[in-house]
């Protein structure tokens, strides 16, 4: 895997909005375990992985 691919950060509406998804869905996957955890910013903002967005693509 290229450093590029796992440099990319997301906040939850950037990645909802690449994945064509709602945040409400993104976070209702977290809760059902179809997306692991994610790390928080101290603010506690979720913090997605070009990783994440591929797995969601290939979920969808």
């Amino acid at each position: 895997m290229s450093s590029s691919t796992t440099s990319a950060a997301y906040h939850i509406g950037e990645l909802a909005a690449r994945s064509g998804l709602t945040p409400d869905t993104l976070r209702y996957y977290e809760r059902l375990g179809v997306l692991s955890p994610v790390s928080r910013t101290s603010g506690g903002f979720r913090i997605y992985s070009q990783h994440t967005l591929e797995r969601l693509r290939f979920i969808k």
